[in-house]
């Protein structure tokens, strides 16, 4: 059964038309009863329930207007590469800043971090991007120069304590040697508090030859053999290689070191390294490889290989 086409009451309080089939787009004017046409067939249609719910068709009435959409503004904060690539730096330099003179180069890293923590704070503008990650970035890099200068200013004040404490090689070595007559001793100074012996070149053999039936000097050369003594003075034991430092010069300036020839015509090597305890002295020679051309004016003795305190004797 259909309902009869009319006037039927709307939720708004207006009469809207019905064709039979479908609602139209037909309103009545200042309409408020509805307005109906007979039912074929003698059926009346029920007012009551059609003011109250509408045609019975079985099928839906007209859809009212929906709720208005309501606009939620969400706030994106997104990313800033800049903020990243600030707080990587920043923490770069930081972890490096605690190695003494590696840490020039982690200043650095803090630096670029510093300059793209700031300039991704002030791009972060209104939408916050990034933000916290810019002022940590910020903050590792300055705390990373703090740190910086901090070790490498102990790392400095403590290498020049070390410096300070080590005995002063390049003033010994420019110390002006000693010098004397062979025959005459000279007191020298050793490197270590406490070490002083007094040495003694005794004479010049020029020449000698080897025994050990295996060194011979090579063509044009000759070998000279000078005996010394050394005396310990000191307060603390002498311990040195007397070979390192001895040498002979001819007329000309010229300097020749020790020869290793195991033993000589003109009497007792030194053996390789000596140790004496205070008061203690020894006695031996130390063998020179010279040209046959040259005649040795000098004979030279340094303390602790050469490094102390070092001697010159004329030769007649």
């Amino acid at each position: 059964m259909s309902t009869p086409a009319g006037w039927y009451p709307q939720p708004d309080g207006r009469q809207r038309w019905w064709d039979g089939y479908q609602w139209t787009e037909s309103f009545a004017p200042d309409a408020v009863t509805p307005v109906t046409t007979p039912a074929t067939g003698g059926e009346q249609v029920d007012e009551q329930f059609q003011t109250q719910y509408g045609p019975p068709t079985g099928e839906p009435a007209a859809p009212g207007p929906g709720p208005a959409p309501v606009q939620v503004q969400v706030q994106k904060t997104g990313q800033n590469g800049l903020a990243i690539a600030g707080f990587i730096l920043a923490l770069l330099g930081a972890l490096v800043s605690f190695i003494p003179i590696v840490n020039f180069g982690g200043d650095l890293l803090a630096f670029l971090g510093l300059i793209f923590g700031i300039i991704a704070l002030v791009q972060s503008g209104k939408r916050q991007a990034g933000k916290a990650l810019s002022i940590a970035a910020i903050i590792l890099a300055v705390v990373a120069f703090v740190i910086s200068v901090v070790v490498n200013t102990t790392a400095t004040t403590f290498l020049n304590n070390v410096v300070k404490s080590l005995p002063s090689i390049t003033a010994t070595q420019a110390a002006p040697a000693a010098t004397a007559k062979l025959g005459d001793p000279i007191t020298l100074n050793g490197i270590d508090p406490g070490s002083k012996a007094v040495v003694t070149a005794l004479k010049v053999v020029d020449p000698t030859t080897s025994t050990d039936g295996i060194s011979t000097p090579a063509a044009g050369t000759r070998y000279v053999a000078v005996q010394f003594q050394i005396q310990n003075t000191g307060t603390v034991a002498y311990d040195d290689a007397p070979d390192n430092g001895a040498k002979v010069m001819d007329a000309n300036g010229q300097q020749f070191g020790y020869s290793s020839v195991d033993s000589v015509s003109a009497g007792p090597k030194f053996p390789a390294t000596i140790t004496l305890a205070p008061g203690e002295k020894a006695l031996g020679y130390i063998v020179f490889e010279v040209p046959t051309s040259s005649k040795v004016t000098t004979v030279q003795f340094g303390m602790d290989s050469g490094y102390g305190d070092s001697g010159k004797w004329t030769v007649p």
